[in-house]
């Protein structure tokens, strides 16, 4: 449903707009303040209930996706992106104290296979969605959405256990404590670097999606819905795969998402063909859900339990920076037809996150050695 709005808002725009800078702008305003408040959100996280959390953002999210079927005007579509995208992050940093502290999951790649397949599930029926409504049939999908926001909160939180909150310390403390943690431990900083490139090139194609599929190949709007939703498709086979193998390896899920990440970059810059570009998005979104399996398996190991939320925050805010930073990469670009241009830009980000992983494991190799 989270996905639903950050899909709909940007098609939404486009469509209004028919400009490729409002739609990067529209793109950007719902992840920038997220990332701005990301760090914050861990403090609330460790200071308030989680139950009351999950019922309070999902009621206000219910609420504010109702003007979106009678709001024509690009400005207030964005403000309604970014208050969205503020109540998404706090929701999802709830979800993540929960998985790690209160559901009691094993970190083990199958568990977070499972976790990363009820994600793309989402992503299947979201831009569907998205794509149905842009094209006629508001009423009905946002009233889906809404009663659906209203419903799991209700379900989710029958499943929480209770758990002790830490004893709080002031909130610059706890800041200093995370940021402290993120930054100068070279593991966790290089594994999140590493995530932070990967959710670029996501991000890139995430925003420029729309004006390639509809502006360069003139296709409709639920065009768009069926190729995002091909790629989630796709990624839920494969993390089925992973799931149902508990001896899989994390470094297997490193160097086959980066693998895919790589081909699907290579097919992305064929200008000339809308399937390779599809087959080109769909291999670099599953090679990243596959990367994302072995980021969460790792990072849970590294962060210290007794500040986990604060730093979890920051970890979050950092790997998130590109996103609103794809927007506006892509509100700078003047045509449509710049499917070019995002092909080398995309070349350029692997090439750095081939650099990246390759300096990070020197770095873990030194450090085992050592120890």
């Amino acid at each position: 449903m989270g996905e639903f709005i950050q899909k709909i808002i940007p098609l939404l725009i486009y469509i209004q707009t028919d400009s490729l800078t409002w739609l990067g702008i529209s793109f950007a305003s719902i992840w920038l303040p997220r990332v701005i408040c990301q760090p914050f959100f861990g403090v609330i996280i460790d200071k308030f209930d989680i139950k009351s959390i999950f019922i309070s953002t999902d009621f206000v999210r219910a609420m504010i996706i109702l003007p979106l079927f009678w709001l024509d005007n690009p400005y207030m579509l964005s403000v309604i992106g970014a208050v969205f995208g503020l109540l998404a992050g706090l929701s999802y940093m709830g979800i993540e104290y929960a998985i790690t502290h209160a559901l009691d999951i094993n970190r083990t790649p199958s568990t977070q296979a499972k976790i990363q397949n009820a994600e793309q599930l989402a992503m299947i029926l979201a831009p569907i969605a998205a794509g149905f409504v842009a094209g006629g049939g508001q009423l009905l999908a946002f009233s889906l959405v809404i009663i659906g926001y209203i419903i799991m909160p209700l379900w989710f939180i029958k499943s929480l256990k209770a758990h002790d909150k830490p004893i709080g310390s002031f909130l610059l403390a706890r800041l200093k404590s995370g940021f402290g943690e993120v930054l100068f431990g070279k593991q966790l900083l290089s594994l999140a670097l590493v995530t932070a490139l990967i959710n670029l090139a996501e991000g890139v194609l995430f925003a420029i999606l729309p004006a390639i599929i509809m502006g360069q190949f003139n296709q409709s709007s639920q065009m768009v819905g069926f190729v995002i939703a091909l790629g989630s498709a796709i990624s839920i086979v494969v993390l089925s795969i992973l799931s149902l193998s508990p001896k899989i390896k994390p470094t297997l899920c490193y160097y086959l998402g980066l693998g895919l990440i790589g081909t699907g970059v290579l097919l992305f810059g064929q200008p000339q063909s809308l399937w390779l570009c599809v087959a080109g998005y769909g291999l670099l979104i599953v090679g990243r859900v596959i990367f994302v399996v072995y980021m969460r398996i790792h990072r849970a190991a590294l962060i210290k339990p007794e500040n986990f939320s604060t730093t979890m925050g920051v970890f979050l805010s950092l790997i998130l920076l590109p996103m609103p930073l794809s927007g506006g990469i892509v509100a700078w670009l003047d045509e449509p037809n710049s499917i070019t241009v995002i092909s080398y830009l995309l070349a350029a980000i692997f090439f750095g996150i081939v650099v990246l992983s390759a300096m990070k494991k020197g770095a873990n190799h030194a450090d085992s050695h050592h120890r």
